[in-house]
């Protein structure tokens, strides 16, 4: 549903039916977006969750500076990932990333500023042990 606020204002919406009383609540989630802001709704621990696996991420290079070793990458699923993180530090302790612990729903892109990697590490970003999400510590990926 598309809500319309104004400013400093709230709404409330009531959702058809209960959340909880999804027919998979170990695999369903709920999501709210304000702008470029998201709020998630899971239905309970990652433990207990099915999570898809993540496999599968498209990995696009956008900029590259070698002169300050910076890059600009773009990550897009083809899967709900939560909470991905990119472990920059295990690649080069000296390494920075501008964003982690994302989420991404099917065919949502998000991109990262890095510092600190050659771009012969930058496809190593997918990779476990680099790569990591709640999806790999699921029910799915336990």
């Amino acid at each position: 549903w598309e809500v319309l606020v104004e400013p400093g204002d709230v709404a409330w919406h009531e959702i058809p039916g209960s959340p909880q009383a999804s027919e998979r609540p170990d695999s369903s989630c709920m999501r709210a977006s304000v702008q470029q802001l998201d709020a998630w709704w899971f239905h309970g621990r990652d433990i207990g969750l099915v999570y898809p696996d993540p496999d599968g991420l498209e990995l696009q290079i956008d900029d590259w500076n070698a002169d300050i070793g910076r890059s600009r990458i773009t990550l897009t699923s083809g899967v709900l990932i939560r909470d991905l993180f990119l472990d920059v530090n295990r690649l080069d302790p000296g390494a920075r990333i501008s964003d982690n612990l994302v989420t991404l729903a099917p065919g949502d892109s998000w991109s990262f500023e890095i510092t600190g990697l050659g771009t012969d590490q930058l496809d190593q970003l997918i990779q476990p042990p680099t790569f990591n999400s709640a999806n790999r510590h699921g029910a799915a990926g336990s």
